[in-house]
């Protein structure tokens, strides 16, 4: 979807959220002041918040599709990531809000006054949520907008915080025990909990997540049907919200101009860009035909793949008279590097190397 058509799409779903949730609040505080019911009023609460996610999400957009500039050369994408921040901390404070307030109705009851009207509210709240957790996750699937995830799942959590609060306010007729601010007490840890699940998600998200392996695999699907392509490795993805950028470095034939290279290159970086929608930059590494340095790579293949490790970008740099190559270890492993590398020397016959670690 085009960067405008996500303003408009944001602007719109911003817009009816917060129309649905005031109403929603007007009539469960309405409900909550006939009732004297606290899950009730925590329920409204909750829509409450709602309203103000649903505007710091709109202000969000706004800085998110700014565009580039000297300071944000990548744009402004990851603002989003941080409005969703946002939201969660206000998921988790109106948890602990209707923690404390539950904990007071237990040591302190308090009758819940019977009133036509509560269930059919109720009711109808339920209906709404259900239809806005649907709204959300159709834009979902559209947009890709991390902040329609959110939504959705806060939608779909109120839908049961609001069947409990129905369930608690039938039945705290029928006994004496604080039924309304038990289950209050419940619901105020089911939000705290669901605040910081969406927390943890966007800070992982900041910190830097591995993009999507999907996006991965489009890539090499391209970069494996790509003409004079003889190996890649070292493809590095970065999010900025809805936009991507890496780097990529693929082995060509040595003997090519640097204008054919360029040329080549350049139209497989098209291909990347239209197809998988990723600002992917491509740097050459010669593959070479010369029997001695195959020769050497086939011995440090044998041996590398004994300790189930993989290797790329083995060359012979003229200049430096010195071999060049990557080998690539799982971050769950504890080789003895030193050990490896002095293994890879002497393969190489005590010649100069210099050998880099990649950890994947």
């Amino acid at each position: 979807m085009l960067m405008d058509e996500q303003v408009i799409s944001a602007n719109k779903i911003g817009i009816v959220t917060i129309c649905l949730n005031a109403f929603l609040c007007l009539c469960k505080f309405f409900a909550a002041y006939k009732t004297s019911s606290l899950s009730i009023l925590s329920d409204a609460f909750n829509n409450l918040s709602d309203i103000g996610n649903a505007l710091l999400i709109l202000i969000g957009y706004y800085f998110t599709n700014k565009p580039a500039d000297e300071k944000h050369p990548y744009g402004h994408g990851r603002f989003e990531y941080m409005m969703s921040q946002a939201v969660s901390l206000m998921i988790i404070s109106v948890g602990f809000n209707l923690l404390t307030s539950s904990i007071r109705r237990i040591l302190h009851p308090e009758p819940v006054i019977r009133e036509p009207a509560t269930i059919p509210i109720l009711i109808l709240a339920i209906l709404i949520k259900l239809f806005m957790a649907f709204y959300f996750d159709r834009n979902y699937k559209k947009t890709k907008m991390s902040t329609m995830e959110v939504q959705k799942l806060d939608s779909l959590s109120d839908v049961s915080q609001t069947i409990v609060v129905l369930l608690a306010y039938v039945f705290s007729s029928m006994t004496t025990l604080p039924i309304d601010a038990v289950i209050g007490l419940c619901l105020s840890f089911f939000i705290i909990f669901n605040g910081i699940k969406i927390l943890v998600k966007n800070t992982s998200t900041l910190l830097g997540e591995k993009v999507d392996e999907e996006v991965y695999d489009q890539i090499r699907k391209i970069l494996d049907r790509a003409e004079g392509i003889e190996g890649y490795h070292d493809l590095l993805l970065h999010s900025y919200g809805h936009k991507i950028y890496g780097s990529c470095d693929v082995e060509i034939d040595e003997k090519l101009s640097l204008k054919k290279a360029h040329d080549a290159l350049e139209i497989i970086e098209l291909q990347i860009r239209d197809e998988a929608g990723v600002g992917l930059s491509l740097h050459p590494d010669p593959h070479t035909k010369n029997k001695k340095i195959l020769k050497y790579k086939e011995k440090l293949q044998e041996y590398l793949s004994s300790l189930n490790i993989a290797f790329h970008d083995f060359h012979y740099n003229d200049e430096l008279k010195m071999y060049f190559l990557d080998i690539v270890i799982p971050y769950d492993r504890k080789d003895d590097e030193s050990e490896i590398k002095d293994k890879i020397k002497e393969i190489l016959d005590d010649q100069a190397v210099r050998v880099e670690t990649d950890r994947n």
